[in-house]
């Protein structure tokens, strides 16, 4: 395997974006160390540079890179407030994380498994370290069977849920869904509650076998114990579909698929290929690991490879994530704009349009809060999402998102 060459994005020809990318790794060679000391040296917009970070949720990673390489070029106002956020993060970050344990104790003490998912977990199988990666909110995943239990439980803790339901809407909800935050007012905790991989379990579907999922699980050291989560290939995929339902709006989602590549070099690369074939998960999986090497340099298999040039979608979808992702006219896709990634990301167009279809007309937990109406005529919140989605963000992204896909 050989380490490629970093693209860097042209942003108006300012190296923050270079310096960003460069910074948001854990594990840098010496060309590239040189390469931050010489950035360093040009005329930053440190204004600029930490609220990009900020807003890419890589604010930990740029303080250790800055810290660790180059402390003294770096004005004294900006290093203090990289220092302050990276200490309230980890602070933060070990608060959760004993929240976390907790929880999983009562769970486990009611007969409830449980398996850590993302946040902390992922954070000490991908980064090693707790400090160096942001998250707001703790994952927990449970068998469908055990939800009603473990919102019970999360409740007897004080915790409420984000979206109140009427009873009667409660199993058609863990049916077709696949998560449910929940959250704690006396200290800011939010759990989502997760007992299918992907939130929505009729579309954005990735059918993993997740009895079997239940069978791999390895252990991980958190908060100086060890616990049993979901295996790195496994994982690795997860990660991917994650970052391809949010298409890849934040550089967070993109260290992840690096970091995770970087800590576990004994992946099973030939399992993870041929799985993620069978759940025709491919496109997906290949545009993280593209992203993560053109981005951050993360070092893939020649196998690898060779399928991400065969993709010309693939190929396609990475080259306008990279050109938008420091772009300052970015931030979220517009749900249509969305719905329309939906479609080309998946290797069969009949498996993108349930997607399209989710975020366009099917009813979620703000569409029953919105307007709430009897069971006998429920039918109409598939009338009445596209038109709250339109009075929310206007017609004309509808418009062009037929254009594009037409």
């Amino acid at each position: 395997m050989s380490k490629p060459c970093t693209k860097v994005l042209k942003t108006d020809g300012r190296p923050e974006a270079e310096l960003l990318l460069y910074a948001a790794r854990t594990c840098l060679d010496s060309e590239e160390t040189e390469r931050i000391r010489a950035l360093v040296r040009e005329d930053i917009d440190w204004t600029y540079l930490l609220r990009l970070a900020l807003s890419h949720g890589v604010m930990p990673l740029l303080y250790r890179s800055l810290n660790i390489h180059c402390p003294d070029a770096v004005p004294k106002g900006a290093l203090d407030q990289l220092q302050g956020h990276f200490f309230a993060n980890a602070a933060r970050n070990l608060f959760l994380t004993e929240e976390l344990l907790k929880f999983m104790d009562l769970l486990e003490a009611n007969g409830v498994p449980v398996i850590p998912y993302k946040g902390p977990a992922l954070a000490a199988s991908a980064y090693g370290n707790l400090a160096l990666r942001e998250f707001g909110d703790l994952d927990i995943l449970v068998h469908e069977r055990d939800v009603p239990r473990a919102k019970d439980l999360l409740i007897s803790r004080g915790y409420r849920p984000n979206v109140e339901l009427p009873s009667a809407k409660e199993a058609s909800y863990i049916q077709f869904r696949g998560a449910r935050g929940f959250s704690r007012g006396d200290s800011g905790v939010c759990i989502d509650l997760h007992w299918g991989v992907t939130l929505h379990k009729k579309s954005f579907s990735f059918p993993i076998d997740e009895e079997r999922l239940w069978e791999r699980l390895e252990p991980v050291s958190l908060g100086g114990r060890t616990v049993h989560s979901i295996p790195p290939e496994e994982l690795l995929q997860i990660l991917c579909v994650h970052g391809s339902r949010h298409c890849w709006e934040q550089l967070k989602w993109i260290c992840d698929i690096a970091e995770l590549v970087r800590a576990h070099q004994g992946l099973d690369w030939k399992r993870l290929m041929e799985e993620a074939r069978s759940l025709h998960n491919s496109r997906m999986l290949l545009l993280g690991l593209l992203l993560a090497r053109d981005l951050l340099g993360a070092i893939l298999p020649e196998e690898v490879l060779q399928t991400m040039r065969a993709d010309r979608v693939v190929k396609s979808l990475a080259a306008q994530i990279r050109e938008r992702i420091f772009a300052e006219a970015g931030g979220p896709l517009r749900v249509f704009e969305s719905s329309l990634f939906y479609l080309r990301i998946r290797e069969r167009l009949w498996d993108g349009v349930p997607d399209f279809l989710q975020m366009v007309i099917t009813p979620d937990g703000k569409d029953w809060e919105f307007l709430p109406l009897p069971e006998s005529i429920s039918f109409l919140y598939y009338l009445l999402r596209p038109i709250r989605l339109i009075g929310k963000y206007g017609v004309n992204p509808l418009r062009r998102s037929l254009r594009r896909a037409a």
